[in-house]
């Protein structure tokens, strides 16, 4: 993305009405750590040694196609995806890597965890040949 680009942020009042159908999603379906694991998955692959967007990874998005929910580690998350897609079609005003930071932050709160602070303005990726390739996420540590 170069320096020039546009980067639109999520509509403040767009989130704070999805912010509340996701909590509706969460006391009906019970998804609370789907919904972490998907925000935790499309953050994960952030490479601080990356300095250019979006090759750098982080929360972009970029879990909504195809090519990267079939990475291995990302095996189930389209269910998480296919709960949160009537919101993202509700609100075209906030981005997807905003809104699957803006679930996982509320699936922890809902679930008796802290309220998490958070900033939104993420740009999403615009299509799948910008999605990380498999295995950027962290791996399992030996214990």
């Amino acid at each position: 993305m170069s320096s020039s680009a546009v980067c639109p942020a999520s509509d403040p009042a767009q989130l704070k009405s999805a912010k509340e159908d996701i909590r509706g999603i969460l006391k009906t379906t019970f998804c609370h750590p789907i919904l972490v694991r998907l925000g935790w998955h499309d953050a994960g692959t952030y490479d601080k040694n990356i300095a250019e967007w979006p090759q750098c990874g982080g929360a972009n998005g970029s879990l909504r196609f195809e090519i990267e929910l079939k990475h291995a580690a990302n095996a189930g998350l389209v269910n998480a995806l296919k709960l949160l897609q009537p919101i993202k079609d509700k609100y075209s005003g906030v981005t997807y890597a905003d809104l699957f930071q803006l679930a996982s932050a509320t699936a922890i709160e809902e679930a008796g965890g802290p309220k998490i602070p958070m900033k939104y303005g993420r740009v999403d990726v615009s299509g799948p040949e910008q999605c990380p390739p498999e295995g950027k996420l962290p791996g399992k540590t030996a214990g």
